[in-house]
């Protein structure tokens, strides 16, 4: 039926010729799956009408799966996007006007769970080795308790500045400076 070729001969000939056209993504993931690809290996060694339009069928079916992937995807990322800017927009929209009264008892409900916080941990409770212990001991109790709320109970320094009616660049000062005395008292440790 059809005359005896060298089948690597004539793949590497085309492979050669048609190296930019190989090498676009959507080609490569057609000639991923074995079918197609010996669907296309016999077009191009026994070129003829019928093996032609079989892998133009096959690749028709292919394009448009990936089309169609690629249009579910862009979709999706987009209406991500807009998810996440009409729930931004609705929280803008949506923030409470808190009275002095409603704020005096927020910050005491905070005060009374950073107290029943405070007595379940202190920063002396983690800590392992004795030089280390001492060297905190050293410390004033305000860099203690800095270090404490940032290092055991994981607060942001805006937080603790809020609690303890400070600025942000005091309660980041004194952290700086506690820090720098462990590190003198520990040789550089």
């Amino acid at each position: 039926m059809y005359k005896p070729i060298n089948k690597k001969k004539c793949l590497d000939e085309f492979i050669n010729s048609h190296k930019n056209f190989l090498n676009q993504p959507i080609v490569k993931s057609f000639l991923n799956k074995r079918e197609n690809y010996y669907l296309f290996e016999q077009a191009i060694c026994y070129p003829s009408y019928e093996f032609q339009s079989r892998v133009d069928a096959e690749f028709k079916k292919h394009y448009r799966h990936y089309q169609l992937i690629s249009y579910f995807s862009n979709l999706i990322y987009y209406n991500s996007i807009n998810f996440d800017k009409n729930i931004r927009k609705r929280r803008e929209r949506e923030r409470l006007t808190i009275d002095n009264n409603q704020i005096d008892y927020l910050n005491q409900k905070h005060i009374q769970f950073d107290l029943l916080y405070q007595q379940s941990s202190s920063l002396e409770d983690h800590i392992e080795t004795p030089k280390l212990y001492s060297a905190i001991k050293q410390l004033t109790d305000r860099q203690r308790k800095i270090l404490e709320l940032i290092y055991v109970h994981d607060y942001k320094i805006s937080y603790i500045a809020q609690l303890q009616g400070s600025s942000q660049q005091n309660i980041s000062q004194q952290h700086k400076k506690a820090l720098e005395k462990l590190k003198a008292l520990l040789g550089g440790e």
